[in-house]
């Protein structure tokens, strides 16, 4: 089957831990946190990811409409 939106974020979401490890040059969880929270313009798969002082991710979201049994694209919204 074709991967999903959930795919996506699920694929981002390993390779911004993978850059925070590689960014900590540690596997401390404390260290990763911190380089997490440093990670701004981050490109994946499901858009650019910067967060923010509260440590929450500021992104843009795709709206997907189900429209006969398919999925398709209706509206990008930007923060």
């Amino acid at each position: 089957t074709n991967p999903d939106v959930f795919a996506a974020l699920a694929y981002d979401s390993a390779l911004l831990v993978a850059k925070a490890i590689e960014d900590a040059g540690s596997a401390d969880p404390a260290k990763i946190g911190e380089a997490m929270a440093k990670i701004k313009g981050f490109k994946g798969v499901s858009g650019e990811v910067t967060f923010n002082e509260q440590h929450n991710p500021i992104k843009s979201a795709v709206i997907i409409e189900h429209k006969d049994g398919k999925q398709t694209f209706k509206a990008k919204v930007n923060p």
